[in-house]
């Protein structure tokens, strides 16, 4: 099987399955939900450095689901005629990715930017996650102007293809997977 092809099954699996089986539909409402919760709680003690981090890193890992999701329905949609819903989708990730590298710098993530092999994109930016430190890349044409201020990455690729979903997943149950039970009346 094709990595592309992999990747989409996984995401079509990712898309009801993950999150302790809930889906990922229900687990970005329940990101959006907590997001309001926490710049409420943030509105009354605002120099809560805890809540801050909590609030920034629920933001950058909504913020990369959204990004490897874009990732992959713009190749899911490869060589359709539906051209347009891809460029969307590459433009669309182009942009959080714009995004991902302001968060990961205030919340003080491992992230970077290396050289690509591939023809099609110049670059590669990798992000380590938080509390896990997993690894998530993705080849990009970052703006010379954002590049400027984007350190170059400090670690190898870890050689894993299509995981990005599971990663992501893994880091956002570390940090809020309780809450996510409680809300959802999830058995441990």
């Amino acid at each position: 099987m094709s990595k592309r092809k992999d990747l989409i099954r996984t995401y079509d699996y990712f898309k009801t399955k993950s999150f302790y089986g809930i889906g990922q539909r229900k687990a970005k409402l329940f990101m959006n939900g907590l997001l309001k919760k926490l710049d409420s709680q943030i509105k009354t003690a605002p120099e809560d450095d805890q809540l801050l981090y909590r609030r920034n890193a629920l933001v950058f890992l909504r913020g990369i689901l959204e990004c490897e999701n874009c990732n992959i329905n713009a190749k899911k949609y490869f060589n359709t005629d539906n051209f347009s819903y891809q460029d969307h989708n590459y433009n669309r990730k182009h942009a959080l990715i714009h995004e991902l590298l302001s968060v990961a710098q205030i919340i003080g993530l491992n992230y970077g930017y290396a050289k690509s092999n591939d023809p099609a994109t110049k670059y590669i930016v990798y992000f380590d996650l938080p509390q896990t430190g997993d690894q998530v890349s993705f080849h990009s044409d970052i703006d010379q102007d954002k590049l400027n201020s984007v350190p170059a990455y400090n670690k190898e690729w870890d050689q894993m293809v299509n995981s990005s979903l599971r990663k992501i997943e893994k880091s956002f149950c570390m940090m809020f997977g309780e809450e996510l039970k409680k809300k959802y009346k999830i058995a441990a």
